[in-house]
């Protein structure tokens, strides 16, 4: 199925509902998968400390693909992910003011490694992988129920599958 780019509020769910949900779907926070195909999770928040210290900080997005396209300018401008040891708050996915916390769960001695995550109200997790390459995040997520964690750094246009990649952003020096 071919989907174009007609809404900001859902392209921009590219990323947070996914640091990124689908186009032409509803953002992943305001869509429930039926009972009958949600699978048993694994526990919310499962996170490898190791991998999240190199992951601390916030990303801005440089470019985000779903299922083969590229998302306009203004709306990569907008996403950014800001992760701490207390969670992760990912910005822009609706609107270039809002922010939505999410739960994650990082797996650092897997490879590739594994980066899962899902914004309040969402009825699960969204599968994904990272990598930190030449200074940037890269990702790679599949929506709930729209098949298995990806195994590849892409997104084909007929795949389901979002592309992220994010360069962080430097603190200032009072910003500590």
């Amino acid at each position: 199925m071919f989907f174009r780019f007609t809404n900001r509020a859902l392209l921009a769910s590219i990323l947070t509902a996914g640091v990124i949900a689908f186009f032409g779907h509803a953002p992943v926070c305001a869509q429930d998968a039926p009972a009958a195909e949600k699978k048993e999770q694994e526990p919310k928040t499962k996170i490898d400390a190791e991998a999240l210290k190199t992951l601390i900080g916030t990303w801005k997005a440089v470019r985000l693909v779903g299922n083969g396209q590229e998302a306009p300018e203004q709306i990569v401008e907008s996403m950014s992910m800001t992760f701490s040891k207390d969670g992760l708050i990912v910005t822009g996915n609706t609107g270039p003011d809002d922010e939505a916390e999410c739960e994650f769960r990082l797996n650092g001695s897997t490879d590739p490694k594994q980066f899962d995550f899902m914004p309040q109200g969402a009825p699960d997790f969204l599968l994904g992988i990272y990598k930190i390459e030449d200074g940037k995040l890269i990702m790679a997520l599949v929506r709930p129920g729209q098949g298995d964690r990806p195994t590849e750094f892409t997104s084909e246009e007929g795949s389901e599958q979002l592309l992220g990649e994010f360069k962080k952003v430097e603190e200032e020096k009072g910003d500590k």
